[in-house]
């Protein structure tokens, strides 16, 4: 880490959410305030020692950006032009279609006629839902021409276009969270869609690899409550959520066909649920979108099953509710801003998988160019010549493990990492 004090690199509102100020305590880099904060705290010192260590990588992120090949706006697209065009097709089966368009004065005009209630926005849309199907559709198409202005023609505008696709550079920016989240502003690059990955173009002689934290916030809730059983699940490969599934499965009363696949995607539908500190309500909402049949009932004993299987969990999370305290990384601190119990019970996870992924881009940054980040994921340029990328990578990850462990004892760093490539130069136009 670097040592030296450089606050030339945080905005404003970097250092309040850094230092877990009140958005309305104004701080500046240059002010004595935040000088004599970083003195008196050890925790904001490797706060910010970390931040200084990616600034020349998000700077190098910016200057690359990412090439999205042509063929996303064609191929890519295809599918949401065509949901566009059935779904228009079918809203026209209620109301006149013109040239692939429809008048909302239309959509108001029958809704009043046949005595239902006058709804164009998306909250209205999804109340009266049920009340006939051209809510639905209407809920559908605005989601589906969101999607195909958002991830066509908003970067086609915006991104630079090259002879082998457009560029996208955003202005990347670290803390714009109290957990010290790195976001993308400009272009919206930390949300792309998982279906436009396979669309972006590597330098000739590279290839794209994505490397991803598998299931982190599960790891540092069992790291910190000191879960033996979760733990030794995680340090021999388990699937926690097909584990949790089949626990799913076994205290279900429905008769309803749940398989192997149902009961993973219900294991972790769960797992997400829990650590957000979801009830029994917010829970069966979220099942019944895979298996309807599941009733209160049902996760209840779920819930019973699971807090039985590890204990240690619910405890901790109750714990940092109740704590006067938030739970960092490099220790616990009282903070100068609010936070409601559960923004406390998941701020030690968050904040812990923020700088789980800094340090990956410090490491990675070694052995490869890291040109893209989101949540608890990197993107880097490997070669595709020279030395062995297995052997890279293998390098790469044990001097990540060890710089995890140094931080963390005894963290379950047993198949963290997941490595996959995406993208690649199939979609160049030759």
């Amino acid at each position: 880490m670097n040592d030296s004090t450089n606050m030339t690199i945080f905005s404003d509102n970097m250092l309040q959410n850094l230092f877990l100020l009140p958005y309305s305590h104004r701080i500046s880099c240059d002010s004595t305030e935040a000088h004599a904060l970083l003195r008196a705290s050890r925790i904001f010192r490797r706060l910010h020692d970390l931040e200084v260590s990616i600034h020349p990588i998000l700077i190098q992120m910016e200057e690359r950006g990412l090439l999205l090949s042509y063929s996303w706006f064609e191929d890519g697209m295809q599918s949401t032009r065509e949901a566009l065009n059935q779904i228009t097709n079918e809203i026209g089966g209620y109301v006149p279609i013109k040239a692939n368009f429809f008048n909302e004065e239309d959509i108001v005009y029958f809704l009043k006629e046949n005595n239902l209630p006058v709804a164009t926005g998306m909250k209205d849309l999804q109340k009266y839902r049920e009340f006939h199907r051209l809510y639905k559709l209407l809920l559908i198409y605005k989601a589906k021409t969101q999607f195909y202005q958002q991830w066509g023609n908003t970067l086609l505008i915006n991104g630079t276009q090259c002879t082998n696709g457009v560029l996208l550079k955003g202005h990347w920016q670290s803390y714009v969270s109290y957990s010290g989240r790195i976001f993308a502003k400009q272009l919206p690059l930390t949300s792309l869609p998982k279906e436009m990955s396979s669309y972006f173009v590597a330098p000739e002689g590279y290839k794209i690899l994505s490397l991803d934290l598998s299931n982190a916030e599960l790891r540092f809730l069992a790291y910190y409550s000191r879960c033996d059983a979760m733990l030794d699940l995680l340090n021999n490969r388990q699937d926690i959520h097909q584990l949790t599934g089949d626990l799913i499965s076994t205290n279900l009363e429905s008769l309803e066909l749940c398989d192997a696949n149902m009961a993973r995607s219900l294991g972790k539908v769960y797992a997400f649920s829990m650590l957000y500190g979801a009830g029994v309500g917010t829970i069966v909402k979220n099942f019944r979108k895979l298996l309807p049949s599941v009733t209160s009932a049902d996760v209840s004993r779920i819930t019973a099953a699971f807090q039985s299987a590890y204990p240690e969990l619910q405890s901790f999370t109750d714990q940092q509710e109740r704590s006067d305290k938030l739970l960092t990384p490099f220790g616990e601190i009282r903070p100068l801003a609010k936070f409601t119990p559960t923004q406390k019970r998941n701020f030690g996870l968050q904040s812990s998988v923020a700088v789980a992924i800094k340090i990956l881009m410090v490491v990675a940054s070694k052995y490869f160019r890291v040109i893209h980040v989101v949540h608890d994921e990197i993107w880097i340029h490997a070669p595709t010549r020279g030395q062995p990328e297995s052997g890279q990578l293998d390098e790469m990850m044990i001097a990540y493990e060890k710089q995890i462990l140094k931080l963390f004892p005894g963290f379950p760093v047993k198949g963290l990492l997941n490595v996959e490539e995406i993208g690649g130069n199939n979609h160049v136009k030759k």
